[in-house]
């Protein structure tokens, strides 16, 4: 049975790209609103949606889970440690959607 109605993470997969870049498009209004319900596209409307586009509306590639602690460590002014065995300053604790919990410590 085909797919009737897609949210933001069914829509990316259907479309092959990144979640993020999905995500991104909808936050720049390049993805009109959801038109099935508060948070799902009809099928038609994924269809109609240019992959290509989505994709080069990325500013940056997406970030990693894994790199995401060393960014943050260095905008603070604290890196990160690199050799094996020593605490890290900066960890990532949780990653959904478009929010990133983090803790560092001093």
């Amino acid at each position: 049975m085909r797919r009737t109605e897609y949210d933001a993470g069914q829509a990316a997969k259907r479309l092959k790209v990144p979640a993020a870049a999905f995500r991104w498009a909808r936050h720049t209004g390049l993805i009109p609103a959801p038109d099935a319900s508060s948070h799902q596209w009809s099928r038609a409307a994924v269809e109609a949606l240019d992959a290509d586009a989505i994709r080069a509306a990325m500013p940056t590639p997406p970030i990693s889970g894994a790199r995401r602690p060393t960014g943050i460590a260095d905008a603070l002014g604290t890196p990160n440690p690199t050799t094996y065995g020593e605490r890290a300053n900066v960890t990532a604790l949780w990653c959904a959607g478009s929010s990133t919990a983090a803790s560092w410590s001093t």
